[in-house]
């Protein structure tokens, strides 16, 4: 579903576009999410969340966009966004787990696995910490 706008707290949303995708693609696409934050994946700070926070799954995309500066010097920015929990059902504990996507951009901050993923690392442990 891709809206316009998200704005205030009852927003009337207009939809500009739905189903995109077919279901099969949108698999696909969540478990190569998931993968990405587990051994062998570019996400490699949240390696051991799901083991720490009682089996949460997420999924996540690292980015290291390059860019000059005003000096004419190459550098980079760094994001991670993830998004969770993926593994939310009605006889699950985590089903009271309040669902999250965040992205981490750094203009000008590295690369998202060494950079922008720990910081969400962090973000992440709050918030499903309950802190």
């Amino acid at each position: 579903l891709v809206v316009k706008e998200i704005f205030g707290e009852s927003p009337q949303l207009e939809v500009l576009a739905k189903d995109l995708v077919d279901f099969g693609t949108y698999n696909l696409i969540r478990e190569g999410l998931k993968m990405a934050v587990k051994p062998g994946g570019t996400g490699y700070p949240l390696f051991d969340f799901n083991q720490r926070h009682q089996g949460i799954e997420l999924g996540g995309k690292t980015g290291t966009s390059e860019y000059i500066n005003s000096k004419g010097e190459p550098k980079t920015h760094a994001w991670f966004t993830v998004f969770g929990p993926f593994n939310i059902n009605n006889n699950d504990e985590n089903k009271q787990k309040t669902p999250i996507s965040l992205t981490v951009f750094l203009e000008g901050g590295g690369s998202g696995s060494d950079d922008a993923a720990p910081i969400a690392k962090e973000l992440l442990d709050m918030w499903f910490s309950g802190n």
